[in-house]
């Protein structure tokens, strides 16, 4: 091992420390702090937009999540208020008959009270009407006898079961001709016993009905 060194008081000598002067670097250190700062500031702010945007989508899953359950309960609430006509058109298929005779004032009296009372049971349905083989009104919900003794035979409703059509049909969206507003309509054919068309029972829907439940339910008309 080498000698140990000694001052002049027999002491070792030790290492002086280099001691900076703050005022012959400071140009070198603010750089470095500066430069700390900046990437300390921009991690900072790394995190904060991860986080803003981390919390952005969750507000938008939960808003799509919410948008969709109310989309489902609308959808399912249309389809209760379609069957709900339908069973109401199926209501006065059975007891219209033969719409011949509904010319007949009694039977044509207790027909329009029928109807009447079927309309002021659904929210869904504005009025309801009756036609006979050749597309004249014989039957409806307003007054009696009927307004309108001329043919519907070119509207679509009634060309539908004219054509063979046995089921539920539901037309497409128009202005109605007595109330003048929007409207779609649901019909079914009355069938002879040979099979033939005998008439068409038809009701028709403001299309306010569903507009306005959009409307509450916050998505518009």
């Amino acid at each position: 091992m080498g000698r140990e060194l000694l001052d002049g008081f027999g002491e070792p000598l030790r290492p002086r420390k280099r001691i900076l002067n703050t005022e012959r670097v400071p140009a070198v250190q603010r750089t470095i702090w500066l430069a700390c700062f900046v990437v300390a500031a921009l991690a900072c702010a790394g995190t904060w937009t991860a986080t803003t945007l981390s919390e952005r989508r969750g507000v938008l899953r939960a808003a799509q999540e919410r948008i969709g359950v109310t989309a489902l309960l609308l959808e399912q609430h249309a389809d209760r208020a379609l069957a709900a006509g339908d069973r109401a058109l199926l209501a006065a298929v059975a007891a219209a008959g033969d719409p011949a005779t509904l010319r007949q004032p009694g039977r044509g009296t207790r027909m329009h009270g029928f109807l009447r009372d079927l309309i002021a049971g659904s929210p869904q349905l504005a009025s309801m009407w009756i036609l006979d083989a050749q597309g004249v009104m014989v039957a409806e919900n307003w007054p009696y006898p009927p307004r309108y003794d001329r043919s519907y035979d070119h509207r679509p409703y009634f060309q539908s079961h004219r054509d063979g059509e046995r089921g539920l049909h539901i037309g497409t969206m128009e202005v109605g001709t007595v109330v003048g507003r929007w409207r779609f309509t649901l019909s079914r054919p009355l069938v002879a016993a040979d099979g033939t068309l005998a008439g068409v029972v038809v009701s028709g829907v403001l299309s306010e009905y569903f507009s306005d439940l959009y409307a509450q339910a916050g998505l518009g008309a």
